[in-house]
């Protein structure tokens, strides 16, 4: 039998659930409940550095990070129903951050977008009840970067144009 070594990463009081591996391998993105509020956090691989993201009222959710390691999509019910946010990760952690980085609607509106998921070339994956039904969608997050994928968001970007649904996956 082969051993499994096993490291706990978090010890907080509240449920620490959804992680998410940045792609280059050096972050985790989380969602913690240990302020009563169910917040997106990132941490070192090794469990060290935990920083809080988000500080919205409501829930955020479901983290997934961008190609780049250096951006995360989200969802969150800020806005009054579930959309997809996105934020820039900042290169410090564990420094004590207690306000929310920049953050962008990439889609929004009244029907319940969740679930977000990014392609490695940068398509935006979600589930959304926009034609009455919860079913699978695609746009491109590519726009809402300048240049290419290592530089920071500028602007504001205006909300994704997405298109029909993909079908069912």
């Amino acid at each position: 039998a082969q051993e499994c070594d096993v490291q706990r990463l978090t010890d907080s009081a509240g449920d620490d659930l959804l992680p998410a591996w940045s792609p280059d391998g050096r972050m985790i993105a989380f969602v913690s409940q240990r302020d009563g509020n169910p917040e997106i956090y990132v941490m070192s691989t090794d469990g060290s550095q935990p920083t809080r993201l988000t500080f919205a009222p409501g829930g955020d959710w479901r983290p997934a990070w961008l190609p780049d390691s250096r951006h995360l999509v989200f969802t969150s019910d800020r806005n009054g129903s579930n959309d997809i946010f996105l934020l820039e990760v900042p290169r410090l952690l564990g420094d004590g951050n207690t306000r929310e980085p920049a953050v962008t609607a990439v889609v929004a509106g009244p029907a319940d977008e969740r679930d977000p998921a990014v392609s490695g070339d940068g398509e935006l994956l979600f589930l959304s009840d926009r034609d009455g039904v919860m079913q699978p969608y695609v746009a491109d997050l590519n726009g809402f970067l300048a240049g290419d994928s290592r530089t920071p968001l500028t602007g504001s970007p205006a909300l994704l144009d997405v298109t029909e649904p993909i079908g069912h996956p």
